[in-house]
């Protein structure tokens, strides 16, 4: 079992702090363009931090075990439900999905996937 860190939420104080302060800009001024960048600066190192987890966790995972078996989930129905959207957003399902396919491929292992 891995720890879902939630980057995202972890985050989320200081990222509605910044989109705040963005939203009381004047829309093509200077300011609103630096405020701009500050809050796609977070939302990427939300990104680089989720994607650095995962390729830890994948990596560890092909190391470790000789064959897998992972869920084929229905995430966009899971993120019709508006209290799950975000946590389920912020997990990268599909990206793990993505990284676990190709890391076990390029080992020639064997890698299931279930309904």
């Amino acid at each position: 079992m891995y720890e879902n860190p939630r980057y995202l939420a972890r985050s989320g104080r200081k990222l509605k702090r910044e989109q705040k302060k963005l939203s009381r800009r004047q829309k093509g001024s200077n300011r609103y363009n630096r405020q701009r960048q500050k809050v796609n600066r977070l939302h990427a190192k939300v990104r680089h931090q989720r994607q650095d987890q995962i390729h830890k966790m994948t990596t560890g995972m092909t190391e470790r075990y000789d064959e897998s078996v992972i869920e084929d989930l229905n995430v966009s129905g899971m993120v019709k439900n508006h209290k799950l959207a975000r946590s389920i957003c912020d997990t990268g399902f599909h990206q793990i999905r993505r990284m676990l396919e190709y890391k076990w491929a390029q080992k020639g292992r064997k890698l299931s996937v279930t309904d």
